[in-house]
């Protein structure tokens, strides 16, 4: 069996078990409509990317919340004044990853009633209509009360302010995938993790050539290990060109000009992603295309440990937590 089958089938299946899951809860006070896979909805899509981005982290502080021996009744009551769910509205119902289903609520008491067990008191509902993410629930943050953390989506330019803020504080980035699909650039980073020397790298050192003086230095050095979560994809939906170099080849040019600021955007660039208005690049291209004859482009540029990535693009990068 292909990886491709492979997938398709578990896809298949875990379709499957969450129209045999929600069968449950159908006619609960709810009534079912459909079921799909989130990448199908783009709107969707977009809304749950910002609210993954910005909100699974124990730094943000929830809503409301109240204690967990509350009578279940009253944790109902809670759940629907501060989501302020309407009977006859449809919302979307978090399933399981990556399924979802669209729900119309005819009995708000009822279908929280039926929600919260069939999620096992924990479930994610989403308003389409004010693009909200509504979620309840227990978590790490304070084990003694259910949380109420709700979202609202702020749309594009501020996921990709947000993440490339993150980036930029980030101490070492790591390139993790470069896809060029038919002129649509797609960059993956990621960050990394030190942690000290192991013992089994310095003996191996010692093994290959003996040199002590070297696993001397190692013992109180760290390691840096690429860590794949998070991952940020960084999207040019065209560009004039982009290049790739070896980091250990590259020299500084104080010819050169990068800002930290750019009106055009909006958008704070730091050290790690820079927006150059001066660079020998953009003089490369002005030597070598046509394209600032038909309109105006920008030179990024992501500095990882091992490769220098330099994108021209006319487009502000997409930039998003994955």
């Amino acid at each position: 069996m292909t990886e491709e089958k492979r997938i398709l089938l578990e896809r298949k299946k875990a379709m499957q078990d969450a129209k045999n899951k929600l069968k449950h809860i159908d006619g609960q006070g709810l009534e079912v409509l459909d079921i799909f896979e989130e990448d199908t909805k783009p709107a969707l899509e977009e809304i749950i990317s910002e609210y993954r981005a910005t909100h699974f982290s124990s730094d943000i502080p929830a809503n409301y919340k109240i204690s967990a021996d509350a009578p279940q009744e009253q944790i109902y009551a809670w759940i629907i004044e501060k989501f302020q769910l309407h009977e006859g509205k449809e919302y979307v119902l978090w399933e399981r990853s990556p399924i979802w289903a669209t729900i119309k609520i005819n009995n708000v008491y009822k279908a929280v009633k039926s929600m919260w067990i069939h999620k096992h008191e924990n479930f994610i509902l989403v308003d389409m209509e004010s693009k909200k993410v509504l979620e309840v629930g227990n978590d790490s943050r304070d084990e003694y009360n259910y949380l109420i953390d709700i979202h609202v989506t702020k749309g594009r330019k501020y996921i990709t302010k947000y993440c490339l803020d993150r980036i930029n504080n980030l101490k070492y980035i790591f390139l993790y995938k470069l896809v060029d699909d038919d002129g649509r650039l797609c960059i993956e980073i990621c960050s990394s993790t030190a942690y000290p020397t192991s013992k089994q790298t310095i003996e191996q050192i010692l093994k290959e050539n003996g040199n002590h003086a070297i696993a001397q230095i190692l013992q109180n050095s760290m390691e840096i290990v690429t860590n794949p979560l998070p991952i940020y994809r960084i999207t040019f939906e065209s560009y004039v060109g982009y290049n790739v170099r070896n980091e250990s080849y590259t020299c500084a040019d104080e010819s050169e000009t990068f800002i930290s600021e750019s009106n055009e955007s909006d958008l704070i660039y730091g050290n790690k992603f820079r927006l150059y208005t001066k660079s020998k690049y953009l003089e490369y291209l002005h030597e070598n295309t046509f394209a600032d004859q038909i309109e105006d482009y920008f030179h990024y540029e992501i500095c990882c440990e091992n490769q220098i990535i330099d994108v021209a693009s006319c487009d502000i990068p997409i930039i998003e937590e994955v």
